[in-house]
């Protein structure tokens, strides 16, 4: 039921299937992926926007949480908003690999009994849209009005307009690109960080509270980055009260983000 900000408390669903074959040949036994909905279906099936998320975000796009939390574009999807659920059917789905409830390495290879970890086999964007395009099959969506989605949830949009040209109206990426000119070096650079951290293990790390701190630290730096020090300059003018308070919101995120650490 709606409320005065919009959508109310929302459900996490999630969708399964077995023998999904990656990019690469190999396959994975089970694939899930978790996701949320948000207004109603139209008997044709026409009406649905798909919402792809961040690279470290969740499904949870719009209303309510169990934890009274809101979405990441709360501001955009609901009852009279840009993404009118009043008028749309909205999917947002968690993507394979992700930490929030989809197959990803801190999972359970049901092959071996134990957690993927640097085991789980290497996957592609275009994985990430057919799994997307499995799930949205399994809820009878043949057709989409669009896929909108920020940062790397940009870069789905584009893939789908690769990958599947003929299945949507249109795409909207929002802070993004069509690629990542140093994505590589990033990607090296995080390996680097991680592979000096107490406890990592190679990636088998679970259950180790050392990554905790790791992990908080490097939320840290990226909320840094994104300009989090300006926006709480006027809350906590402070600079020792505005380092707690940033700590504070990377923690919850560390403990969180890869539930193998917990």
């Amino acid at each position: 039921m709606a409320n005065a900000r919009g959508l109310g408390v929302v459900e996490v669903k999630s969708f399964s299937t077995r023998n999904f074959r990656l990019e690469s040949g190999e396959v994975l036994p089970e694939l899930q992926l978790t996701y949320e909905t948000y207004g109603a279906l139209a008997p044709d099936a026409r009406n649905v926007v798909l919402v792809t998320h961040g690279y470290t975000s969740s499904q949870h796009a719009a209303g309510l949480d169990a934890n009274g939390e809101p979405g990441w574009w709360e501001g955009l999807i609901g009852p009279g908003k840009a993404i009118d659920t009043d008028k749309f059917f909205v999917v947002s789905s968690n993507m394979l690999g992700s930490s929030y409830g989809s197959t990803a390495p801190a999972s359970v290879n049901p092959k071996t009994g134990m957690r993927y970890g640097p085991d789980f086999p290497d996957y592609s964007l275009v994985d990430i849209v057919t799994a997307q395009r499995a799930m949205l099959d399994a809820l009878g969506v043949q057709h989409l009005v669009a896929v909108a989605g920020l940062s790397f949830g940009g870069y789905q949009a584009f893939q789908w307009g690769v990958t599947f040209p003929d299945a949507m109206r249109g795409i909207v990426p929002v802070v993004t690109a069509p690629n990542a000119t140093d994505g590589d070096r990033m990607v090296a650079d995080l390996r680097a960080r991680f592979a000096e951290a107490p406890g990592w293990n190679g990636g088998h790390h679970y259950g180790n509270a050392e990554m905790i701190g790791f992990m908080t630290e490097l939320r840290v730096a990226t909320l840094k980055r994104y300009g989090i020090e300006a926006e709480l300059a006027s809350r906590f003018p402070d600079p020792e009260k505005r380092e707690a308070a940033i700590n504070q919101l990377a923690e919850p995120w560390a403990r969180s983000f890869d539930r193998a650490v917990l």
